[in-house]
């Protein structure tokens, strides 16, 4: 057994015949009892952690038996090199006479010391010659059986100065160090197996001159530790079997409250599932579940009665029942069907479906897709609701929705209208008082002075020079005819200056009657426009109220270039927001009527287009109102003008908002549109 594992394993041999039995035991009685799974995982734990407890603990055993053994022999070992020391033992050679006095009294006192301690089975003492042979100086005796005879080679008496066989290392280190060593490891020599305890012999100086050795049976000695490890080995299977007792015990409880446990879960899940039964039913839908590739329902919920007509049982006979009942129009719900179940991901969808009366049913499908370990789909899950109603009441909030639109773009139409015949009329009125001007002023005209001045004239027949000489009323038709001159050059001017009024704001009515003409006829088209020109046509719209009401009005105007716009809904919204700001100036009477209007970019690709006014403000609570369809603070107001200028903001891919600090600071309201093309927004 040179490999050391061979070594351990055998030096263990007891122990692992004692796991196998323990393995085997256990073994059997998992087998017998069947724990479960928690019971059984904590039994073979613990087991296998006593088992590598108890090798250690074993493995101690044996150590300890051993030591107390080794201090038992290294105890006696000093006593006895002293009391040789004492007699004298520097003094034996190799040339002592056997028979020498002093000779016969150490091996006397040998005897005796061995005659004290059985377990001892030699004392002898060694010396190292300088030529490196071990020789024996005093040995107690070779009678080994101890019955007074010297019996065979074995028994042989040793003679002083015999070579011993070979010097073993507890010797040696001894003889070097001066320091007593044990030879624990076995020395095997002509007369038996032994260990060893060793310790240095000094002579009257402090030298070592020689060693004293106690020898003990390895056999008696191994014994010792086997029993020491059988003795640890039993407590071990003692403990094994209360284990293994109350393991079964243990087992045999949790057997019985598993049974109890599992019975309790078996009505409560049919508890459980009787509540499920019931909450499916209950829910207003379909609830369904059908296999993949096939799409065969294997299970539909009682509410397809209801909602369609037909039963559970129905619905499951046939394979292509759901696609065969779909309407002819939506027929493609199964092919969509397919797509988003290969999509492996939750959807919903809409489609119609024929019930048992004939009636078409609107279904919302939703459904789950339940994969196996591969993936791959092989179930799926979901309900069907009737939304019939509510498709028909989305259909008439929609017609509601688009006539609401219409009216409010009418609306919007009929404000810029209202803003452009509000001016015609503001110009009319100038046009009115100019043609007054002119009539009185023809009334009230000295023609009819010149025209007798020209009859008096023609009256003298030929006497021109006469009477215009001598006749004292020749002689004031010069100063009459200078004074007629001037009067009616004064006359002629002021006549002219009227028409040139009257010509200038027929001219104006013309253009703001052709502006609107081309603007709703451009309503819709996307033109490239500067911000600047759209301001400055809603101004031209209002500018004969805004100077009627004395408003003053500030530009500051940014350099920003054309931007993609509809110009009609674009003049819809700012003739509106101007006419507003005027109306609350109008109404408020602040000490300065300031109209703003700025133009700037407001980053994230936008321009923002500001009216701000210093008239009455809007009430905080009111902000988050006043673009609702309705919503108006005029007492003439009908609250279209905002709503449908925020709408239009929308379709330009814009934004319309306000700003107000409350009543009495004024109102900003900010129209913001893309600087690039916008994205067209559908109408709701």
């Amino acid at each position: 057994m040179d490999h050391p594992l061979l070594a351990v394993l055998h030096a263990h041999l007891d122990y692992l015949a004692f796991t196998s039995a323990i393995l085997l035991v256990a073994i059997f009685l998992h087998r017998r009892l069947r724990p479960s799974g928690r019971v059984a995982l904590g039994a073979w734990l613990l087991m296998v952690a006593l088992l590598f407890g108890g090798w250690f603990a074993t493995d101690q055993a044996g150590r300890r038996e051993r030591l107390r053994m080794q201090r038992m022999v290294e105890g006696y070992a000093p006593t006895y090199a002293r009391e040789l020391e004492r007699m004298g033992h520097q003094a034996i050679t190799l040339e002592t006479d056997p028979e020498a006095p002093l000779y016969w009294q150490m091996i006397e006192a040998e005897k005796r010391w061995l005659a004290a301690n059985p377990s001892v089975n030699d004392i002898y003492t060694m010396r190292i010659l300088p030529d490196g042979r071990t020789v024996l100086m005093v040995d107690s005796e070779t009678d080994y059986d101890r019955d007074g005879k010297f019996e065979g080679e074995r028994e042989e008496r040793t003679a002083i100065g015999e070579v011993y066989e070979e010097t073993f290392p507890a010797a040696a280190r001894a003889y070097a160090t001066g320091e007593p060593t044990f030879e624990e490891e076995m020395v095997t020599d002509r007369w038996g197996t032994w260990v060893t305890a060793v310790v240095p012999m000094r002579d009257k100086n402090g030298a070592v001159e020689a060693i004293l050795c106690v020898d003990f049976e390895a056999t008696t000695w191994f014994a010792a530790m086997k029993r020491a490890r059988l003795t640890t080995i039993g407590y071990l299977g003692a403990l094994f079997l209360i284990f293994a007792a109350l393991s079964g015990l243990a087992s045999q409880q949790i057997a019985t409250r598993d049974l109890a446990a599992r019975q309790r879960e078996q009505e409560a899940l049919g508890l459980e599932k009787r509540k499920l039964e019931t909450l499916v039913n209950s829910i207003d839908g379909i609830v369904w579940e059908c296999e993949v590739p096939s799409y065969r329902f294997t299970f539909v919920s009682r509410q397809c009665e209801r909602i369609l007509g037909y039963t559970p049982e129905q619905w499951m006979a046939a394979p292509s029942f759901w696609r065969d009942k779909l309407h002819p129009e939506d027929a493609w719900a199964y092919e969509y069907c397919g797509k988003m179940v290969a999509g492996k991901r939750p959807y919903h969808y809409d489609y119609r479906m024929l019930a048992a009366d004939g009636r078409t049913v609107w279904i919302r499908e939703s459904g789950a897709i339940l994969c196996d370990e591969k993936g791959e789909p092989t179930l799926v899950r979901g309900v069907f609701l009737d939304i019939t109603e509510q498709k028909a009441a989305a259909e008439e909030l929609e017609d509601t929705h688009r006539a609401l639109m219409d009216s409010s773009r009418k609306a919007g139409m009929a404000e810029v209208a209202t803003g452009v015949l509000h001016n015609v009329g503001n110009v009319l009125n100038s046009v009115n008082v100019s043609t007054n001007v002119i009539n009185e002023r023809l009334r009230a005209s000295k023609t009819a002075s010149l025209t007798q001045v020209a009859a008096l004239l023609r009256a003298q027949n030929g006497g021109l020079a006469e009477f215009l000489t001598n006749d004292p009323r020749g002689k004031l038709v010069p100063e009459l005819l200078g004074r007629l001159a001037e009067t009616l050059s004064e006359e002629q001017s002021a006549i002219r200056d009227e028409a040139g009024s009257l010509v200038k704001n027929v001219a104006h009515i013309r253009d703001i009657v052709a502006m609107q003409q081309s603007f709703a006829s451009r309503s819709g088209c996307i033109e490239q426009l500067p911000p600047s020109e759209l301001i400055e046509d809603a101004l031209r719209m209002n500018t004969a109220s805004l100077a009627r009401h004395d408003i003053e009005i500030v530009r500051d105007f940014a350099a920003i270039p054309a931007i993609p716009v509809d110009r009609h809904k674009a003049l819809q919204i700012l003739v509106n927001l101007i006419r507003n700001a005027k109306q609350s100036m109008d109404a408020h009477k602040p000490e300065r009527k300031v109209l703003t209007l700025s133009i700037a970019e407001s980053g994230d690709g936008l321009v923002r287009l500001a009216v701000r006014d210093t008239g009455g403000g809007i009430l905080p609570e009111n902000l988050p109102r006043i673009f609702g369809h309705g919503f108006t603070t005029k007492k003439d107001g009908h609250g279209f003008g905002l709503h449908s200028s925020a709408n239009a903001a929308r379709e330009m891919g814009g934004t319309l908002r306000v700003e107000s600090d409350g009543l009495g600071t004024g109102a900003t309201f900010l129209l913001e549109l893309p600087l690039s093309t916008p994205t067209p927004v559908a109408e709701a």
